[in-house]
């Protein structure tokens, strides 16, 4: 004996032997969900087979509540999870523009701190092309340090994470693929946010003259 007490109308699933649900509604061989490989794998050829499926059972005058194909299941997924890549778009820019904002600071402390050594350099004539280009490749590399950091712990906690919000959402667990194009356009990413972050500390080191440089305390 089975009852469920529930102010929300939900369908509650019960799980059971096949024998005891066969002894228990006097239904042997008898199924109501059918299940259809089509070869080529093709959304074209999974459709058409559908129609021709659907089409086959109201001819013979069997009911057919609802058809639905692997290509539909995507499709439906794809449009349900569109509403919130832009919101996570937004997030990762905004954490980009964040941490070009850190580098740009961290250069400037530096360059700061380097007055002495910037002015002793443009004493032994170095150019102003070659100081910026310097402190330039300074910002490229801390970007590529902290791209090289977040790679490996994207990698490890990325399934992980991608589970909790299927369980969130949908109560299973998401199919799951790291993306390696995503890898390397966050390095296209960093590399420029590293270059037009390190271009300001830059333009302040070369605008710092000999005189001033080596009178720095």
């Amino acid at each position: 004996f089975y009852r469920v007490l529930s102010v929300v109308p939900e369908s509650d699933a019960v799980y059971a032997p096949q024998a005891a649900i066969f002894r228990a509604t006097t239904k042997h061989n008898v199924g109501q969900v059918l299940l259809v490989r089509t070869h080529p794998a093709t959304p074209a050829t999974a459709a058409a087979v559908t129609a021709q499926l659907k089409d086959m059972f109201e001819h013979r005058h069997w009911e057919v509540d609802d058809t639905q194909t692997i290509y539909e299941d995507r499709s439906f997924f794809d449009n349900f999870f569109a509403q919130y890549l832009g919101m996570l778009f937004g997030l990762a820019f905004i954490m980009a523009i964040v941490g070009g904002i850190g580098l740009t600071g961290s250069l400037s402390i530096s360059v700061v701190e380097r007055t002495k050594e910037i002015g002793v350099m443009r004493a032994i004539g170095a150019k102003t092309p070659v100081l910026m280009l310097m402190f330039i490749l300074e910002g490229v590399l801390q970007g590529l340090v902290s791209w090289l950091v977040a790679v490996p712990v994207s990698f490890v906690v990325g399934r992980p994470l991608a589970n909790v919000v299927g369980q969130a959402m949908f109560s299973v667990n998401l199919d799951y693929q790291y993306d390696l194009q995503a890898v390397l356009m966050w390095l296209g990413l960093v590399v420029v946010i590293a270059i037009l972050a390190s271009i300001m500390p830059a333009r302040s080191a070369v605008s710092i003259s000999v005189r001033e440089s080596l009178a720095y305390a």
